[in-house]
């Protein structure tokens, strides 16, 4: 009797150590679910505010859990489409674009317009970005200061302009730039493309002052942006026998640019017109 009163309570013992264990696991199972509804349920708006803290994967991964609960959430699609142009992803970021655009085509005063247009000139569709920057600026605000820009306005000057130029229409994109000025004079940016536009037509003085009001500098030679400013800027001294040129060259050189690269090999190495940094 006693013998087995101790298998009972042993199996008495070892039925309430797998309940335990059991119990634990459905609690944390418990858990882990409230955690995930609890974050699932977090409000739209709240989403996209994290999204626009974030970048990335993560932001996109918040802006697609907005846009899961509210489809025709504007901004999420504007948002992500931007994050979607970051990452190298055009494809996805036109599809965001296009589909903000036909839920509410004025948003944001023309950018949503002007995003798709940029993402269009990065892959080459210049007839196409062009008519978006035009509709852009057709929507968008305008406004005017004597010292601040007028967002954003000049930005869409400067973007038609600056497609119109690799389209080869200098004179549409000289009047495009000067406008972007226009709307905001100590733009630099603007300076630097119509200072381009001036080496191209050989008027290097005007090409000149354009730099100096930019200020475009040593300081600048760490943005990759600027790679085709200093490759003008090069031409120009070159053309005004200033010998840095080779400084200007090896700058947009060293972000890739093609004419900066052949120019350094022809003018700048051993056996070639050698310019030395003053």
């Amino acid at each position: 009797m006693d013998d087995h009163l101790q298998n009972v309570k042993g199996d008495l013992l070892c039925l309430n150590h797998r309940f335990l264990i059991l119990l634990m696991i459905r609690l944390r199972c418990c858990v882990l679910l409230f955690v995930a509804g609890s974050c699932s349920h977090k409000p739209v708006a709240q989403l996209v505010e994290e999204g626009e803290e974030a970048t990335g994967k993560k932001a996109i991964r918040l802006y697609t859990q907005a846009l899961a609960n509210e489809p025709t959430n504007v901004r999420a699609l504007w948002r992500r489409g931007d994050e979607y142009a970051k990452t190298d992803q055009p494809e996805k970021a036109l599809a965001d674009f296009t589909q903000a655009i036909a839920l509410e085509p004025t948003y944001n005063a023309g950018y949503l317009f002007g995003d798709r247009g940029e993402v269009l000139e990065a892959t080459n569709h210049l007839p196409e970005a062009i008519r978006d920057y035009t509709t852009a600026l057709a929507v968008c605000r305008r406004t005017l200061s004597p010292s601040l820009p007028s967002t954003p306005m000049e930005n869409f000057y400067f973007y038609r302009g600056r497609a119109r130029l690799k389209a080869g229409d200098t004179t549409a994109a000289r009047v495009d730039t000067d406008s972007a000025i226009y709307y905001y004079p100590k733009f630099p940016r603007a300076h630097f493309q119509r200072a381009r536009l001036a080496v191209i037509r050989r008027e290097y003085d005007q090409a000149l002052a354009d730099y100096e009001v930019g200020n475009l500098g040593p300081n600048s030679m760490e943005f990759p942006d600027y790679a085709d400013d200093f490759f003008y800027l090069g031409l120009l001294k070159f053309n005004r026998q200033d010998t840095s040129y080779c400084t200007c060259w090896a700058a947009a050189a060293r972000y890739n640019q093609q004419q900066a690269k052949a120019y350094l090999a022809k003018y700048c190495n051993a056996g070639g017109r050698k310019g030395q940094k003053r």
